[in-house]
């Protein structure tokens, strides 16, 4: 520590203000991408919490002087960033793929109320018939990887087009269907199953492909039981189960206004 600290002070008497400020811009930059990289992922997230512990455990083995794990944490460390580069190599590909000055949702209030008033209708529908579906609407990071390899349809959303797709004698209707930007992009999409081991093993097929797809985006989606109609919403790795029509409402108002 004390080391550190006399590091600190010979950089800021040995540079002059301007560098040190330019270097904190820099610095500041980073940390703001690692930051959104990092904030909505729950994946991410986790291998965050990895690395914090993996600090702390250095900094502990530092104070304590040990000299075997010494050796091999300094060697470990001399390599912070490639190391950094490899666990997040997949957060910051979608993060670069998706890099996108936004200046406005591309939708008026009028259009984004009868938007909204499709999803509710469908999924109450949907929900009365017992009829199992699985719509992600696509946020901030795109969903193009999935899209381009599902039915393309990029057509105006419509109670009867989704009903017709989750039609248990259509053969789209094991797969999500995927909005974006106020259309249906495609139908018959598959997403990855979640990973979490925390997720009861009750847990159904679609349940788990839409808290798959929430890990690695920050799209929110919309899961009815094919059993009991219930509703469910999935967005960050997080899973809200049995919604009333309320319930629903309020995360599309919270997550896509």
């Amino acid at each position: 520590m004390v080391e550190l600290y006399e590091l600190i002070v010979s950089y800021l008497e040995a540079n002059p203000m301007y560098m040190i400020l330019a270097d904190m811009v820099v610095i500041a930059s980073i940390l703001a991408l690692f930051y959104s990289v990092v904030r909505r992922n729950s994946k991410a997230k986790r291998k965050f919490m990895l690395i914090l512990l993996f600090g702390l455990v250095y900094l502990i083995i530092k104070i304590s002087s040990l000299p075997i794990a010494n050796i091999i944490f300094d060697g470990i460390i001399r390599y912070w960033v490639l190391l950094i580069i490899v666990i997040f190599l997949n957060e910051f590909r979608i993060l670069f793929e998706n890099f996108e000055l936004r200046f406005s949702k591309g939708r008026s209030e009028a259009t984004e109320g009868q938007f909204m008033r499709t999803i509710m209708a469908s999924v109450e529908s949907l929900s009365k018939a017992r009829t199992g579906a699985l719509i992600s609407i696509e946020r901030e990071q795109s969903l193009n990887d999935y899209i381009e390899k599902a039915i393309i349809l990029n057509a105006d959303i419509s109670e009867e087009l989704i009903e017709s797709i989750f039609n248990t004698q259509a053969p789209t209707h094991d797969g999500a269907v995927i909005i974006q930007d106020g259309k249906i992009a495609c139908c018959g999409a598959y997403f990855p199953s979640t990973s979490s081991d925390k997720i009861a093993k009750t847990i159904g097929s679609r349940h788990r492909a839409a808290l798959g797809i929430s890990e690695i985006f920050d799209c929110l989606t919309i899961v009815v039981s094919e059993e009991t109609g219930r509703i469910s919403v999935t967005i960050d790795g997080f899973i809200e189960r049995n919604l009333t029509k309320e319930g629903l409402q309020s995360f599309l108002m919270k997550y896509l206004d």
